[in-house]
């Protein structure tokens, strides 16, 4: 895959996982207080959650290949199996061209296929109620004390720039 291609795989790989991340209701912790099973209402997903108190998610760029995202909801990015979630095989995506009218070049069909499998294993980790979003309009902590590095040394420059002056 050449470079533009790794770029637009990248950008949609970020939609894909934050979209997993966000259609995923994570597992309740077990009940401490009792044993049996209750009837309680499903979980919420994340997105849900955010909906109903308002807010709206970040979610990065699409880019280029914004497209593709859309053919793999189509498709349905992820298949049930005897053993859980599977990422879509190759056999779902010919039968949804062939059905659709839709000729995928082979960049695309490999690219539909990896961002199933990023899907499925964005979700899996999404179970837990501690698995951090994806991606977040907001600076990690490490991005944090960079940022912090950086205004201090340029304060610091700018500080004894004007000592030197007087």
């Amino acid at each position: 895959m050449g470079k533009f291609y790794a770029g637009v795989y990248e950008d949609l790989k970020a939609c894909v996982q934050q979209l997993a991340w966000l259609q995923t209701a994570p597992t309740p912790p077990p009940s401490k207080t009792s044993s049996k099973p209750t009837e309680t209402t499903p979980p919420m997903t994340r997105l849900q959650k955010l909906k109903s108190e308002g807010q709206t998610p970040a979610m990065p760029n699409a880019g280029a290949g914004a497209y593709l995202i859309e053919y793999l909801f189509e498709v349905g990015p992820i298949q049930s199996s005897g053993v859980g979630a599977t990422p879509i095989e190759w056999g779902e995506l010919e039968s949804w061209q062939r059905i659709t009218g839709i000729n995928l070049q082979t960049w695309e069909a490999r690219t539909l296929r990896q961002l199933s499998f990023d899907y499925c294993a964005t979700r899996q980790d999404a179970l837990s109620p501690h698995c951090p979003p994806p991606y977040s309009d907001y600076p990690t902590p490490d991005q944090r004390e960079l940022v912090a590095k950086k205004i201090s040394t340029a304060l610091r420059g700018w500080g004894q720039s004007n000592k030197a002056r007087h």
